[in-house]
């Protein structure tokens, strides 16, 4: 079909991963840094005020591997009202990248003591570049990648509720509202549009003893396309400094993760093994959390 100097196999992953998921949310294995990223009523939500730098590595197997890069954080304006703003860089490998920011605003209604109610509401404006003019054509007449370059910028919309009962927390969520156009491209119309995702997000964090806290997590995500993405995660927190964990992508990957956080500095690693047949082919995927949490205002709420 094409060539990028990679094998048949990683030109099919890297191609499908494009028209499948990458004009999503990217899926990151240390997913609960950006929370408020994939449920915007979760911005303002803590006690802190976190601002995070991640960098994401996949498929490391191949030369021009995928690579995303997130920057940004979330606040508590009051004990009501917070923000989120993300700006990310996606280059999906070969032809493919994205480029915009993510900006929330979240309302907390108290329900009453440790219970609470949020709504909240996002825009995303996104900039998506093709550049085939490095492609290597078995059919060098093909319409689709005849044009050459390409670029669209566009604006969308989500929208997430979350309930809060003391350390209990679970929400729903929903990206791509408005499904805006990716590409003026009419030779594939049917897949130039955002797909509409939507997530479930649930945590609970259980204390064991005074120097041991467990928190399992889950994310369930779905496009209306019929894709599927399941994490289960388990985060454990030792003394409050140390952290270990482990999450499983259903049918996808096993994640393993380490990572400090000390004097409100975070520092967090994880990676990932593909469970699937293609292991020899993809490599390891690495993943690098860098961040800081300020004193915030959202604590009242807990």
């Amino acid at each position: 079909f094409l060539s990028l100097n990679l094998n048949s196999w990683g030109i099919f992953i890297l191609f499908f991963t494009y028209n499948g998921t990458s004009q999503q949310v990217a899926l990151n294995s240390q997913f609960y840094y950006f929370d408020f990223i994939l449920n915007p009523s979760l911005s303002g939500s803590k006690d802190y005020n976190p601002i995070y730098l991640s960098y994401r590595n996949q498929w490391t197997g191949f030369n021009g591997s995928p690579e995303t890069i997130h920057f940004g954080g979330n606040m508590a304006l009051d004990a009501f009202n917070g923000l989120g703003i993300q700006f990310f860089q996606d280059n999906h490998g070969g032809a493919y990248k994205q480029n915009g920011m993510h900006l929330n605003y979240a309302r907390h209604f108290i329900i009453k003591e440790k219970k609470y109610f949020s709504i909240g509401g996002g825009m995303l404006i996104d900039q998506f570049s093709g550049n085939f003019n490095n492609l290597e054509l078995v059919n060098p007449t093909d319409n689709v990648f005849l044009i050459g370059q390409e670029s669209k910028l566009l604006a969308d919309a989500s929208i997430g509720f979350n309930f809060h009962l003391n350390k209990f927390n679970i929400g729903i969520s929903s990206f791509n509202l408005l499904q805006s156009r990716v590409s003026n491209n009419s030779i594939q119309s049917n897949n130039n549009n955002l797909k509409r995702q939507y997530q479930l997000l649930c945590s609970y964090s259980l204390p064991i003893d005074s120097s041991i806290v467990l928190e399992p997590k889950i994310l369930v995500r779905g496009l209306e396309s019929g894709i599927y993405h399941g994490d289960l995660l388990m985060l454990g927190k030792f003394k409050e400094i140390y952290i270990l964990g482990f999450s499983h992508r259903i049918g996808a990957a096993w994640s393993f993760i380490a990572g400090i956080e000390y004097n409100n500095s975070v520092i967090s690693y994880s990676y990932d093994l593909s469970t699937s047949g293609l292991q020899s082919y993809t490599g390891a995927t690495h993943e690098v959390i860098l961040g800081y949490k300020f004193k915030g205002k959202g604590g009242e709420l807990n």
